[in-house]
């Protein structure tokens, strides 16, 4: 009697939550900087300016992230790292409960959806010892 077993595909899961978690992310800054600029009526080199920074730069860098996990990941950690410092600093007379919503919106998904995918690289890209 013979058994056959059913491979199933590995289904990298750090990999999958990062990439949707980035996108969502990034999707959803560029849409708040798009829709932003059109509530304001601006002309159009201020809606460029306001749909870009930093929606578009976020949605690139989940581009580059979703193709190369490793160097798409730190890219966003560090972007996420930018964020949560430079942010506060420039900004300084923000209310406590206003930089706290920042780095929870701003900073906070892409650490760690930066954090899942090099976790995820890491993991099944180890080199063998000779």
């Amino acid at each position: 009697m013979t058994t056959s077993q059913e491979v199933k595909p590995h289904v990298h899961w750090l990999r999958v939550f990062g990439r949707i978690l980035a996108l969502f992310w990034g999707v959803f800054w560029f849409l708040f900087g798009l829709l932003s600029a059109l509530g304001e009526d601006l002309n159009l080199v201020e809606t460029v300016i306001d749909v870009f920074v930093p929606g578009m730069v976020f949605l690139v860098t989940v581009i580059v992230a979703w193709r190369h996990e490793k160097g798409g990941g730190i890219a966003l950690m560090l972007e996420g790292l930018a964020v949560a410092i430079v942010y506060p600093m420039i900004f300084r007379a923000m209310a406590s409960s206003t930089v706290m919503f920042i780095f929870l919106a701003m900073a906070l998904p892409p650490i760690v959806s930066g954090a899942f995918l090099v976790l995820d690289w890491k993991k099944f890209h180890i080199l063998p010892t000779s």
